[in-house]
């Protein structure tokens, strides 16, 4: 359901698949258990669902009343699937264990498709051209290696990993998310954590990597441990990898050629900030309600709806509160509140500045995962050996 939901590479090509995915995450859990943490997000998100399907209707959509209708039926669906479905705590951690090892299948892969083109030559092992109904058509490497676009460093070019989504910067959420929940889908994470690790820079996604980074500094800011605690020297590698990854992240933000920062604003900042712009123009006009959700803004040549503060314009101050609520709602539900950020604050600040996709159900299916303290497997071992 998730693989093929909007926003995702799969569900560009086809969201009817993720639909009836969903219909079975339904059927097969007819009891429908839901708890009492998880019925407040969920009317919380349903609200919002709700707001923007009736803003877009009265503001007269015209031919873009049946996305409007498609988009709430694909809401509501899959975040009552998600609601009903990650609240089995077995099936939340194979859902975890599987997606993690999903995305570390598409890391190696983009790591064999590397060697090969920087010896062997790009273009010796193109596959095909990727059509998935997109603004871009995909090239493909062997051995399976969809890709986005390229950067520029040094004299090299060195294609972007597309991954599971339909554009860099929405997979680099993913990768993040799983990095930080590793913990709890799996005994032994270092190895899986510098895959997904890797699996971030592959996508060479400024947004992902300035957030990355921000949110490994903040892992290690709120998670020292006592002195007392002992740290064996063969520990101390995995404890320094983060520290180098920051240095790592830096370089390349400041020396990266076409990935620079500089550039970066040049190429995708700017066209945000005159969306942004945009946005403001039209918010004024009706703050509180907004324009209508989803409205055509295509005779303008700007990209109104790139972000979602891009569309406040859209969705006025009362859907902005409705959909920060969703988030805030979710952190008093989570039980380990530290981990909860650390799993969605890429997904949020992705949304907010950078990408279109709080119109996908996909970033609300993760709010309703398991982040409590003793969710961790190695937590859960060490009190029942104690």
């Amino acid at each position: 359901m998730v693989l093929f939901s909007r926003a995702m590479l799969l569900g560009n090509i086809s969201q009817i698949i993720g639909l009836a995915f969903g219909l079975a995450c339904l059927v097969l859990n007819l009891d429908l258990k839901i708890e009492r943490k998880s019925i407040v997000l969920l009317a919380s998100c349903f609200a919002f669902f709700t707001y923007c399907l009736v803003s877009g209707m009265v503001s007269d959509p015209g031919d873009r009343t049946k996305l409007v209708v498609q988009i709430y039926i694909y809401w509501v669906l899959f975040t009552f699937a998600a609601a009903a479905v990650l609240g089995r705590k077995n099936v939340e951690k194979s859902f975890g264990r599987l997606l993690t090892v999903v995305l570390i299948a598409c890391t190696i892969s983009y790591l064999i498709s590397f060697a090969l083109g920087m010896t062997i030559g790009w273009d010796r092992i193109k596959l095909f051209m990727l059509d998935y109904k997109y603004t871009y058509i995909s090239p493909v490497y062997l051995p399976f290696t969809p890709t986005y676009g390229d950067i520029t460093f040094s004299s090299f070019k060195i294609p972007r990993m597309l991954s599971i989504g339909r554009e860099v910067g929405i997979s680099q959420m993913f990768y993040i998310w799983a990095y930080f929940r590793a913990g709890d889908f799996f005994k032994k994470t270092r190895f899986v954590k510098i895959f997904l690790a890797i699996g971030v820079f592959c996508c060479l996604s400024a947004t992902g990597l300035v957030i990355f980074v921000a949110l490994l500094v903040f892992e290690k800011i709120t998670g020292f441990k006592k002195v007392s605690d002992k740290i064996r020297p063969r520990d101390l590698v995995f404890y320094i990898l983060p520290v180098l990854i920051v240095v790592f992240a830096v370089f390349l933000l400041m020396r990266g050629g076409n990935l620079s920062l500089s550039t970066r604003m040049d190429i995708s900042y700017s066209e945000r900030s005159k969306a942004f712009d945009f946005a403001y123009q039209e918010f004024i006009k009706d703050p509180l309600f907004g324009s209508g959700f989803m409205k055509d803004y295509s005779s303008t040549e700007v990209q109104a709806g790139i972000a979602f503060l891009s569309s406040i314009g859209s969705v006025g101050i009362v859907g902005f509160i409705l959909f920060i609520n969703i988030y805030l709602q979710a952190l008093l539900r989570a039980e380990d509140k530290r981990k909860f950020i650390l799993c969605n604050a890429s997904f949020l600040i992705t949304t907010l500045l950078a990408q279109p996709v709080y119109t996908s159900a996909v970033i609300y299916i993760f709010l309703f995962c398991d982040y409590s303290k003793t969710g961790n497997v190695k937590t859960v071992l060490k009190k029942l050996e104690s």
